[in-house]
This record gives C-alpha cells, sequence and structure tokens, in this order.
C-alpha cells in the first residue's frame, strides 16, 4: 500500500531546485520510512471499528449497570417494606403497651387523688368542728367578761349618781 505520490514528491523538489538523482532519493527514503510505520498507523476504516466496538462494549456496559440498578433497587425495596412492615408492627405494640400503662398510671393516680381528697376533706372536717367548738368557746367567754365589764359600769355609774358626781 503506497500512502504518498513519490513521483508527484521528486517532482516538487525537482521544481525546487534540487537534482533529479536526490529528489528521486528523497521520494524513495520518505515512502520506505512511511511504509516502515504503515503497520503502526490507523486507518479511517480501523477508527470506526474501534468506535463501534466501544460503543457496543459501552452500551453492553450500561445495560449491565441498569439491570443491576434494577435489582439492587428491587431487593433494597422489599428490604425496606420489610422493615417498615417490622418497624410498623413494633411501633403499634409500643403504642398499645404505652397507652395501656397511661391508663393504668391515670387510674392509679385517680385513685390516689380521691383517697387525698377524702383524707384532706375529712381533715378540714374536724379542723373545721375543732376550730368551730374554739369559736363558740371564746365567744362564750368574751360574752361573759362583757357582761361583767357591763355589771361594773352600771355599778360605777349608780355609785357616781349617787355621790353626785
Amino acid at each position: 500500500m503506497q500512502l504518498f505520490d513519490t513521483l508527484q514528491y521528486a517532482n516538487r523538489l525537482q521544481a525546487a531546485g534540487v537534482e533529479r538523482a536526490q529528489a528521486e532519493a528523497h521520494a524513495e527514503a520518505l515512502a520506505g520510512a512511511l511504509e516502515s510505520c504503515a503497520g503502526e498507523l490507523a486507518t479511517k476504516a480501523d477508527l470506526r471499528e474501534l468506535e463501534s466496538r466501544l460503543l457496543g462494549t459501552l452500551q453492553q456496559g450500561q445495560a449491565r449497570a441498569e439491570g443491576a440498578m434494577r435489582e439492587l433497587e428491587e431487593r433494597t425495596g422489599g428490604a425496606m417494606r420489610e422493615l417498615e412492615e417490622r418497624t410498623g408492627g413494633a411501633m403499634r405494640e409500643l403504642e398499645e403497651r404505652m397507652g395501656g400503662a397511661m391508663r393504668e398510671l391515670e387510674e392509679r393516680m385517680g385513685g390516689a387523688m380521691r383517697e387525698l381528697e377524702e383524707r384532706m376533706g375529712g381533715a378540714m372536717r374536724e379542723l373545721e368542728e375543732r376550730m368551730g367548738g374554739a369559736m363558740r368557746e371564746l365567744e362564750l367567754r368574751l360574752t361573759v367578761k362583757l357582761g361583767l365589764m357591763l355589771a361594773v359600769a352600771i355599778g360605777v355609774l349608780a355609785t357616781l349618781s349617787r355621790l353626785g358626781i
């Protein structure tokens, strides 16, 4: 396979002032160098083939990745649903237990409050009775003292009246 036209190259060199023998030697040397590298150079066809293979490989990789993603989503989705079901059941059980404990506590507290109110009510009635008795006794004593004071005052007034004062 010839990569370039050696005759045309030699003619150009001659037109530029290079002797014919030298121009032909340059053309042949360049052709030999290019041909020895030709196995290393990629052609457009090589590049198109490589591009096609790379695209195929990319598409296969993408398809595998998408399949793996779907599988992962399915597996994690199932695990998430299972976890939600398990935690939901545990939460409902906890709510029921807590509700029962709260009702029991409210009942116990209610009973304790009623008992305390009864005891306090009894203590208040007893205190009122004692205070009422003490108040009546004090009232009686004050009445007696006031009566005595009135009697003394009447006696003093009578005495003053007899004395003419």
